[in-house]
This record gives C-alpha cells, sequence and structure tokens, in this order.
C-alpha cells in the first residue's frame, strides 16, 4: 500500500491484479460496509497515470469537497471525478469504472491515520478476487497508449508538450495531471 500525503487526510492507495470480479458495486459496497469511517474507491489501474496522477486528484477533490467547487455528495465521488479528468459522473464511471472484465484495479481510501487502513489492502484483495501489485499504477511502455486514448491526448501533443528530454511516460502523466486540473477551473 502507498501512502500519498494530502493536506489534510491521507490518501493509500493500493493495486490490484489478477481480479475476478463478479459484481463491482457489491465489491465496493462490501468493503465500505466493514470500513464506515473510510471515503473508498475502486477505479480501472490501467487508466491510472502513476501515483502522482492520484495524489494530484486527491488534493483537488478534498479541496472541492470542502467548499464551493464540490460537485459531489461524497469525497469518494469528489476523487473519481478528479482522477477522471471530467466534472461528469456518468463520463468518470465510464473512464474509471471497475467492470466484470476488469483485472487491474486501484484501491483509493482517505483516512486520518494509518491505524485506520491496516489491513485494509488485504480485505480488498479478497474482495475483488485478486491480489496485492502496487506496480500496476506505474506507467510502463504497454500503458501509454490505452492512457492516451482514455484522457484524449494525441501523439502530436504529447511531442509538442515535451520538456527537452523529457520521456514519452513523464510527458503523458503531467498532461493527465493537467487535464485533471481543468476540472477545477472549468467549474
Amino acid at each position: 500500500m502507498i501512502v500519498l500525503p494530502t493536506d489534510s487526510l491521507q490518501l493509500y492507495v493500493a493495486g490490484l491484479t489478477d481480479c475476478r470480479i463478479a459484481d463491482p458495486e457489491s465489491s465496493l459496497r462490501e468493503l465500505r460496509s466493514h470500513r464506515p469511517d473510510l471515503q473508498l474507491q475502486l477505479i480501472r489501474a490501467d487508466r491510472v497515470a502513476g501515483a502522482e496522477h492520484l495524489q494530484f486528484a486527491a488534493r483537488n477533490a478534498l479541496l472541492a469537497h470542502g467548499g464551493k467547487r464540490r460537485h459531489a455528495r461524497s469525497l469518494a465521488v469528489e476523487f473519481l471525478l478528479y482522477a477522471s479528468c471530467t466534472h461528469q459522473i456518468s463520463k468518470a464511471i465510464e473512464r474509471l469504472g471497475v467492470t466484470g472484465k476488469t483485472r487491474n484495479v486501484a484501491l483509493a481510501a482517505f483516512a486520518k491515520r494509518d491505524k485506520d487502513v491496516e489491513g485494509l489492502a488485504e480485505e480488498a484483495a479478497h474482495a475483488v478476487r485478486g491480489r496485492l501489485a502496487d506496480s500496476i499504477l506505474e506507467v510502463s511502455g504497454k500503458k501509454i497508449e490505452g492512457l492516451m486514448k482514455a484522457y484524449g491526448v494525441t501523439s502530436k501533443e504529447l511531442e509538442a508538450a515535451k520538456v527537452g528530454k523529457e520521456s514519452n511516460i513523464d510527458a503523458l502523466k503531467r498532461l493527465i495531471i493537467e487535464r485533471s486540473a481543468l476540472v477545477a477551473v472549468e467549474n
């Protein structure tokens, strides 16, 4: 499990692979029922552009949720909106929603203390019938094309956005984070 500091709550993230999810909503409901004090979200890991992507989305979600820019009733859904780079819940679910075919999942949990999430990653692995693998959150060569398609980044845009000898991976991460930032601005 990866701990990503934010301004108020901590964001805890775990990668889960080889998942066999019969009913994603039921799996998430089960997790939330065992941890009612936490804000939990499951998202497609193949659409995550590294830990920085999730950390940035979490910071913006916390700011929006506590203020006038709120788009959703729960912090977990607010996080989904920023992580998906859209302010429409239906589009966020379309882009990052877990389905029965999803094999790689990211668990995101907002908590005040490490103690609050003890054993959570293992519970999540059991709920989605998968195994822990935080490495699936990072961007690899195989993941680039899918991320570009999901977030509407063209090859020309990627090339134009590169700074110096920046890699495609770093440029793509930055572009996705910029799209997430626009969700706050487009309010």
